[in-house]
């Protein structure tokens, strides 16, 4: 067992592995997804789920967090990393560990992406590490949609029709395009 798991079975059909954490309690600038979110429904309400968010949150603001994921991702020569699948960015330190990460697994050909709604942090740009922002939170309204942004569609049709490109069953398209759509469900 390792930081990273691959047991998300829309990622690990990809050879994905996940860090997650506790929806809701990670999740500052969460608005409608609220509604709407499935870590907080079905498997991810597991008590066993639960308590590794937890386990896992505490763990992100250790000092040997950035060590214990760079050691993980090396020994077991993980190729893509998809934070939260579950979850949030929650503030700037946070999301400095998670670049240093990137940047130290970077000449291991590691990848690193994340769906977030924290739009107002500082970015930094990262050859391994793409960031998308997800509509349907509180800043909607500071998004870019000619960068990396994530949508949620009823309907496949209302998808193509605004020219989205179907990531529901396959987290490597997110990777590669920038107009990503997610059916919900």
């Amino acid at each position: 067992m390792g930081i990273f798991n691959n047991k998300n079975s829309k990622l690990s059909k990809e050879n994905i592995y996940s860090f997650g954490l506790q929806p809701g309690k990670t999740c500052k600038s969460a608005g409608i997804c609220k509604d709407i979110c499935y870590g907080l429904k079905g498997n991810y309400r597991f008590p066993s789920h639960l308590i590794k968010y937890n386990n896992n949150l505490i763990l992100t603001k250790k000092n040997n967090f950035v060590d214990l994921c760079i050691n993980d991702i090396v020994r077991r020569k993980i190729k893509y990393i998809r934070w939260h699948d579950t979850g949030d960015i929650y503030n700037q330190s946070y999301l400095n560990k998670i670049e240093t990460i990137a940047i130290h697994t970077q000449k291991y050909n590691c990848f690193h992406y994340a769906y977030t709604k924290m739009v107002n942090l500082k970015y930094r740009p990262i050859d391994n590490f793409k960031i998308i922002f997800s509509f349907g939170g509180k800043y909607d309204n500071k998004i870019n949609i000619n960068r990396p942004h994530s949508k949620i569609f009823y309907s496949l049709e209302d998808m193509r029709k605004k020219k989205y490109i179907d990531c529901s069953k396959s987290d490597k398209k997110a990777i590669k395009n920038i107009r990503i759509g997610l059916l919900y469900h």
